[in-house]
């Protein structure tokens, strides 16, 4: 994804904990309708599943840090589209609506 970068992400545990991750995105993975974000982390490779709070979070950050983001609304899905620093167009989505 972008090379460097790190992400500040809200975690519901399974345990129903909150708290905060800093990560370093790798990629992204579908499992059937389901996608998660693959990162490393202060604990080794893991992956986060890509819910709604999550994309509208990562969607603040990534304009906060001043990345534009394109939104499109699929019906079935929502997604973001924005440009990785060699021009690479990245799109996170969420079919949780």
């Amino acid at each position: 994804m972008i090379e460097g970068e790190q992400l500040e992400l809200a975690y519901v545990a399974r345990d129903r904990a909150s708290t905060t991750r800093i990560v370093h995105p790798l990629g992204l993975a579908a499992k059937g309708s389901v996608w998660y974000l693959v990162a490393d982390t202060e604990a080794g490779l893991r992956t986060f599943r890509v819910d709604r709070v999550n994309f509208e979070a990562a969607q603040a950050d990534l304009r906060r840090r001043g990345i534009s983001v394109e939104f499109q609304d699929h019906g079935a899905a929502h997604s973001i589209y924005f440009k990785d620093p060699d021009g690479l167009q990245l799109e996170l989505t969420t079919y949780e609506l």
